[in-house]
């Protein structure tokens, strides 16, 4: 068999892919777009009709919503829970903003929240930080770095804190054996 000049010059290798490629187009099986399987009769049947509105509380048809509460979780547990949530996710908001270069509005939250939360030292000390990285990107290096001592001072009534403190001196105890492990490893593995 002869080969054309064109595809002399051309590796069999490049050939043999694109021939591959080219099987897998001709057969419908190249790339993630699958259509769905159309609905049987029965299915079409159950679903509910376009004018009934779903309420946001129901369940999935196929049961994977997780339940949000429980409920052997007591009353207290749950609002703090919340809270914290809510927090959580002003705090994704604070960030995006950053990401997104809206320094006002990610500095006007941040403060919105601190000042919601002014008894929190762990919601100070994480506003605090998103504040010194939005006065860092203000290049204004005196607000940064109030931002940073007050988020040092947090730090430091946080550690004195009994609800984090447990967390705090297993941290502390899960670097010493870290370290001690590293030392132990580094005779064995060559390391200093």
């Amino acid at each position: 068999m002869r080969v054309p000049s064109r595809l002399a010059a051309v590796p069999s290798l490049a050939l043999a892919a694109l021939g591959c490629v080219w099987l897998c187009l001709l057969s419908g099986t190249a790339g993630c777009r699958t259509s769905p399987a159309p609905k049987a009769a029965s299915e079409t049947a159950t679903t509910p009709d376009a004018g009934q509105v779903r309420k946001p509380s129901q369940r999935s048809p196929a049961g994977t919503a997780p339940e949000r509460f429980s409920s052997a979780e007591p009353a207290s547990e749950r609002t703090a829970r919340l809270r914290e949530e809510k927090i959580n996710a002003e705090l994704e908001r604070v960030s995006g903003m950053l990401r997104g270069s809206n320094f006002e509005g990610a500095l006007r939250v941040a403060e919105r929240i601190q000042a919601e939360n002014a008894a929190d030292p762990n919601v100070t000390m994480r506003t605090s930080y998103l504040k010194a990285m939005i006065y860092h990107r203000m290049n204004d290096a005196g607000r940064r770095k109030e931002a940073m001592n007050q988020m040092l001072k947090s730090m430091e009534t946080l550690q004195k804190d009994p609800r984090f403190r447990e967390a705090y001196e297993d941290g502390k105890a899960n670097a010493e054996l870290i370290k001690m492990s590293v030392d132990e490893a580094g005779k064995k593995y060559g390391a200093n």
